[in-house]
Parts: structure tokens; C-alpha cells; sequence
């Protein structure tokens, strides 16, 4: 259901609409973009503690998006409308919709990035335990009575290498045990949360419903895309 990025099944389609004129197509996207909206709204309900947005940054017909959030659940879906600016105006313009959705659940990718945070610190903190302990044995080996030089500056360097690796080996490795934990209890919690699975039964049923409208699109190459209400309810 999750992966470890805290990220549930997304989806995702484009379409070129090869031979339509570009006043079709924009009234295609708004139609799309009409019962997008509403489907959105419908499936994540507010009186069910659903906080529901929809925006279109320049108007209906070039797109819109759509976010929603509940808890630890939040997911996006993002209708666009493509056409090339090169095109603009020509009749051989071939505009394109694309459409594509993702959701995620908000604790395991903190946990995650939480985890990530600590295998970092974890390699500079044992880096810095092996270079303090290279510097006591250098300076034992510097108090040596007539040292020899060169075969001491050769065993510096070994040491050197050898104390940073090993801590920053070993410090990351501790690291890794303390993330891999936490992510596995944020992971059995979001497991154990009802609400979250409620979300996600929702965000599977309206992402198959809207993935499903590339293939109501590409079956109106010849006429408006509004002209078949019943297709885009199913």
C-alpha cells in the first residue's frame, strides 16, 4: 500500500490531440476540468474533515489543480493544457492534455527524511571520533624518543585514513539502524491508522475515475467532449 517514501500508487497520462482545432480542444479541458472538480469534491467530502482545493492559476480551459488534506494524508492531481507557442495560430497547432495525480502520507516521508538526517550526522560525528583518536596517536608517536621520521609519517597517514573511515563507517551504520527503526514504526502506525486507509480506499477510486478520462478524450476526436455526459460519471 505505502512505500518507504511514504508515497501511495500514483498516475499519470497525455494525450496529443492530432487534428482538433485548439477551440475544441480548450472546450474539451474545461468540460474535463468541470467534472474533475466536482468528482474531487465529491469523494473527499469536508464534513468528513477533508480540506479540499481547487485552483486554476489562468482559467478552466488551460487546466487546474487540485490538492486535498486530512491528517497525515495529503494528495494532488494537476490537469494541463499544452500548446506549443510556436504553434499559436497555426493550423497545423497540436495541442496536448496531460494529466497526472500522486498522494503521500505526510509521517513516514518525515520519518524518512528524518532518517536520512541522522545517517548524515551519524558519518560526521563518527568522522570526528576517528580524527580525535588519530590525533592522540599522533601525538604519542610524535613524543617518541628519536622517532623516525619517514616511517612515522607513513604510519600517520595509514592512521589517518584508517580512523576517519572507520568512524565515518561506523558512525553511519548506527545511523542507518536508528532510521531504519523509526521508519518501521512510522510505518506499522500509518498501518494501524483507520482514517489513513479510508483515504486511501478514496484516493484509489477517484485516481482510477480520472485516469480513466484519457480514454473518453481520445474517443471524441470528432466531437465535443461534453456531448457524452454519462461516460465521464463512470
Amino acid at each position: 500500500m505505502l512505500d518507504e517514501r511514504g508515497g501511495f500508487p500514483t498516475f499519470g497520462w497525455a494525450i496529443a490531440c492530432v487534428g482538433r482545432p485548439p477551440q475544441q480542444v480548450g472546450e474539451d479541458v474545461r468540460a474535463l476540468v468541470a467534472w474533475s472538480a466536482s468528482t474531487w469534491t465529491r469523494s473527499f467530502p469536508a464534513e468528513r474533515g477533508y480540506r479540499v482545493t481547487v485552483e486554476s492559476p489562468a482559467e478552466p480551459a488551460q487546466g487546474v489543480r487540485m490538492n486535498v488534506r486530512r491528517g497525515d494524508f495529503e494528495a494532488d492531481v494537476a490537469i494541463e493544457h499544452d500548446l506549443p507557442p510556436r504553434a499559436r495560430g497555426a493550423g497545423s497547432a497540436n495541442p496536448s492534455i496531460r494529466m497526472f495525480g500522486r498522494a503521500r502520507a505526510h509521517a513516514v516521508g518525515l520519518a524518512r527524511a528524518r532518517g536520512e538526517r541522522w545517517v548524515q550526522r551519524g558519518r560526521v560525528l563518527g568522522g570526528a571520533v576517528g580524527l580525535g583518536l588519530f590525533l592522540l596517536l599522533a601525538w604519542l608517536m610524535i613524543g617518541v624518543t628519536n622517532p623516525v621520521f619517514m616511517l612515522g609519517g607513513m604510519l600517520l597517514t595509514v592512521t589517518l585514513i584508517m580512523t576517519l573511515t572507520a568512524g565515518a563507517t561506523l558512525g553511519a551504520y548506527v545511523g542507518e539502524r536508528l532510521a531504519a527503526g523509526h521508519l518501521e514504526r512510522a510505518l506499522r502506525e500509518v498501518e494501524r491508522d483507520l482514517d489513513m486507509h479510508d483515504d486511501v480506499r478514496r484516493w484509489k477510486a477517484v485516481s482510477r475515475q480520472l485516469a480513466a478520462q484519457r480514454a473518453v478524450l481520445l474517443g471524441h476526436r470528432r466531437q465535443p467532449f461534453r456531448s457524452e455526459p454519462g461516460a465521464l460519471a463512470g
